[in-house]
């Protein structure tokens, strides 16, 4: 039996998803401190959004993890990417204790895992301007089924399925939905 099975994962059905990017603005906005409003008002940055619509021959769908073995999880070196049993066997990266190494990135076997510059505060950027090395700090992303949107009695508020005009985008532990998902990962790469 796979570690997956029964794991719940996000599907796009591509018959119904229209390209509108709604989920990326959704997902952007619930994960980042500022809406997108504010955050362009502001001039504040906001992080990348966990999933990618992909256009597959005539049809657009969306990409992100697909709650899978998890060898991102064997990978981090830190022990920072645990599966979380009580919560439908989501897969969940602990952002703010990840040292952007990268391993979970190069161990995902679907590129669905994104390392993007992480957003520091005050304090943080002033320490490291006076550092002599100008690395930026990297963390990785994928999708958590909006882990921190997750209530009290278990139910899901993923911002993606919430934000899809169309109703494509669905919750699901349904295995051939998986592996419709999996395929569709080799137009992402």
């Amino acid at each position: 039996m796979s570690k997956n099975e029964n794991t719940m994962f996000i599907y796009t059905d591509s018959n119904k998803c229209m390209g509108c990017h709604s989920c990326e603005i959704a997902c952007s906005s619930v994960h980042s401190e500022y809406d997108l409003h504010s955050s362009l008002l502001l001039e504040k940055k906001v992080y990348q959004s966990r999933n990618t619509v992909i256009k597959v021959g005539n049809a657009t769908t969306v990409v992100q993890c697909v709650s899978c073995d998890a060898p991102c999880i064997e990978s981090c070196p830190i022990d920072v990417i645990q599966r979380h049993d009580n919560l439908g066997g989501l897969v969940k990266i602990d952002e703010e204790e990840c040292i952007g190494c990268k391993a979970c990135a190069k161990a995902c076997p679907y590129d669905l895992i994104k390392m993007v510059e992480a957003i520091l505060s005050p304090e943080e950027t002033i320490k490291a301007q006076q550092k002599k090395k100008k690395r930026k700090k990297l963390k990785a992303l994928k999708c958590d089924l909006c882990f921190d949107q997750i209530s009290a009695d278990g139910k899901y508020n993923s911002a993606c399925i919430n934000a899809c005009p169309t109703q494509a985008i669905v919750l699901t532990n349904d295995e051939a939905l998986r592996s419709k998902a999996i395929e569709l990962t080799k137009y992402y790469k």
